[in-house]
């Protein structure tokens, strides 16, 4: 399925939770094989997000470390969809942000 027939599917009130989550992608990369990989936070907690791009921009496989197995796709993997679909597009761009060690 592609990103926005995915977007498309899914109810109004997952939609809505999904675009407030938009905001906190952060890290999203793409690899030379199509692979992207994002950070969402949600409220307290930090999900990693895995999402793979067939050569028709299909989605292939996605993965999340949440809780929510029984919603598919969950909310993290649904915002890092919409996230790439406005990048591609170009109408946002996700905050990167770099780790870096702090020295007591």
């Amino acid at each position: 399925m592609t990103i926005q027939s995915i977007i498309k599917k899914v109810s109004a009130t997952k939609l809505a939770v999904a675009k407030t989550l938009v905001k906190s992608v952060r890290e999203l990369e793409k690899d030379p094989q199509g692979n992207y990989i994002a950070f969402v936070d949600d409220d307290k907690d930090s999900f990693d997000v895995s999402i793979t791009l067939d050569a028709k921009k299909s989605v292939s496989k996605s993965s999340c470390d949440c809780n929510e197995k029984n919603d598919d796709p969950c909310n993290h993997i649904l915002a890092v969809l919409m996230a790439i679909d406005a990048e591609v597009s170009g109408t946002i761009s996700t905050k990167k942000v770099k780790l870096s060690l702090i020295h007591i």
